[in-house]
């Protein structure tokens, strides 16, 4: 199939840029892009899924939001300590 679109000068500079970095025609690197965005497929019920679990862990309640707090920060601190790496995860 062959595709035909017509891009702002600045969006052109940028896309050949890009493609250019990577060591890639332009149409290779469209042609991984859109490879890529067609074999994830849409992203909306991934979306909804996690506005969902938002809205449903929304609370306004101070004890819950430092409970949580405290949560947070014990897990960034276990996942720093115990990772293979010297790097630093949580700075």
């Amino acid at each position: 199939m062959t595709v035909t679109l017509e891009l702002e000068p600045e969006l052109d500079s940028h896309l050949r840029a890009v493609a250019h970095a990577e060591g890639v025609s332009v149409e290779q690197y469209l042609r991984r892009l859109i490879a890529g965005a067609v074999r994830s497929g849409p992203a909306e019920p991934a979306l909804a899924l996690l506005q969902e679990w938002e809205e449903e862990d929304a609370t306004e309640d101070p004890d819950e939001i430092a409970r949580r707090k405290r949560d947070w920060e014990a897990f960034r601190e276990a996942l720093s300590r115990s990772h293979s790496s010297s790097r630093v995860i949580f700075p």
